[in-house]
């Protein structure tokens, strides 16, 4: 029945004999019924009644897509796996921009794009949370080259939509399963594209350096933020992406076997890499030396028992950190310093991408506690992460990340690490 319903009306088929919970017809064609969607929707409606308004131009909006309405106060409506169609004419301009646009940003690899514009929506049918995602970076995508008094609107459409699909998602999550973990990894990737493109926005990033600070235009390290006892100052960290990076590990942990032989399994075959350092050249064993000499940095305690935790997590942070640099060294020796981006082979961007990023999944938790901590040596190593990322090959919604990341840590530390920060800084030319 599915290749002649008709949405608009809900009609039936004639070819369809109605049989429940699947007709013939679809049976017979090995394909998913969609019969059950009008009952579901048909039932649902007689059971709660939706009220439509129009805008001034007359299209029809429902509750749930009201760009005015409390986010936190609407969900979705679900019934038996699939959802409400509550979705507005602007919602599915959104929808199109994804498919047509938004998804051929996401990765640099074309396989991964046309994963992005048709697995995803595809998932996202019966999964409203993951529509909630695609409509919210489709919107901040539009942002960016919208005028202000359209780009403002679009970021607020981006926000309640990622607020209603996050707390459907936290739902979700917790009863993962063989059918919704494709869906919840397609959520939480989106989540970290979402996070990091609304934090590299205009007010964030290099408009957070006061004018007080030495790489502010005046130059003057007068007037520094008064610091902490451990050498950093008040100042927020603002690194909450890093959270939502590591995020899908509470995925993979239960669900890896699943999402291996799912419809997102090129995200898991796409690079085999060996967890231990190989042979390196002069190029490289500079900058492995200099990471390697970190470790310095906690000499003071480093045979202290109360931190020994702390101790394993920094030297395993280092580790990898060395592990991906690596990675993205194999990934672009061939690629010239000065390479456009349509220079690059998609297979090497896609490798240099996927091992900047995957130094978040692989991190200790008690490190990233301690970058929370503002604990000034886990802070060293990350604005060294810094340079790792400015080495990616960058798109719209991470191009400022690395810069940010490391002018944001040199803010809020005490001049007396300024030192340990050098060797990142020069790197990313700053």
């Amino acid at each position: 029945m599915s290749p002649t319903l008709n949405l608009a009306t809900s009609e039936v088929p004639k070819d369809c004999d109605e049989k429940k919970p699947s007709c013939s017809n679809c049976d017979r064609n090995l394909e998913r019924c969609s019969l059950t969607f009008i009952y579901s929707s048909r039932q649902a409606a007689a059971a709660r009644p939706t009220p439509i308004s129009r805008t001034s131009h007359g299209a029809a909006i429902s509750p749930l897509s009201s760009y005015g309405s409390d986010a936190a106060g609407s969900s979705d409506v679900v019934t038996q796996g699939h959802f409400l169609p509550q979705f507005s004419v602007r919602d599915m301009e959104l929808l199109f921009h994804f498919t047509s646009s938004t998804s051929k940003t996401l990765s640099l690899r074309r396989p991964m794009q046309k994963i992005y514009g048709t697995v995803f929506p595809r998932l996202a049918f019966s999964n409203p949370f993951l529509l909630r995602a695609i409509l919210a970076v489709s919107a901040l995508h539009m942002a960016r080259k919208a005028p202000p008094e359209k780009a403002e609107e679009l970021l607020r459409i981006a926000s309640e939509h990622q607020n209603i699909g996050l707390a459907s998602y936290r739902v979700a999550i917790g009863d993962i399963n063989q059918h919704s973990c494709d869906a919840l990894f397609a959520f939480a990737l989106l989540l970290f594209v979402h996070v990091c493109a609304a934090s590299d926005l205009p007010d964030s990033g290099q408009e957070d350096i006061p004018e007080s600070h030495p790489n502010s235009a005046g130059g003057s390290v007068v007037g520094t933020p008064p610091t902490s006892a451990s050498g950093t100052t008040d100042q927020p960290l603002g690194v909450e992406w890093i959270r939502m990076a590591r995020g899908v590990r509470v995925l993979l942990e239960p669900g890896k076997q699943w999402l291996m032989r799912g419809q997102l399994s090129m995200f898991f075959n796409m690079h085999q890499w060996k967890d231990e350092m190989s042979d390196i050249d002069d190029e490289m064993r500079d900058d492995d030396e200099h990471l390697k000499s970190l470790a310095k940095l906690w000499d003071s305690f480093a045979e202290d028992p109360d931190r020994e935790e702390d101790v394993r997590a920094l030297n395993d942070a280092i580790f990898q950190l060395r592990l991906a640099h690596q990675r993205i060294w194999i990934a672009l020796r061939a690629v010239p310093p000065d390479a456009s981006i349509s220079r690059i082979k998609g297979e090497d961007a896609a490798s240099a991408e996927a091992a900047g990023f995957t130094w978040l999944y692989m991190l200790p938790e008690r490190y990233v506690a301690l970058i929370e901590e503002k604990c000034p040596e886990s802070l060293i190593i990350l604005a060294h992460f810094a340079v790792l990322l400015g080495k990616i090959p960058h798109l719209w919604w991470s191009e400022r990340r690395s810069t940010a990341l490391a002018l944001k840590v040199k803010i809020i530390m005490e001049p007396r690490w300024w030192p340990w920060l050098e060797w990142p800084m020069s790197r990313l030319s700053l």
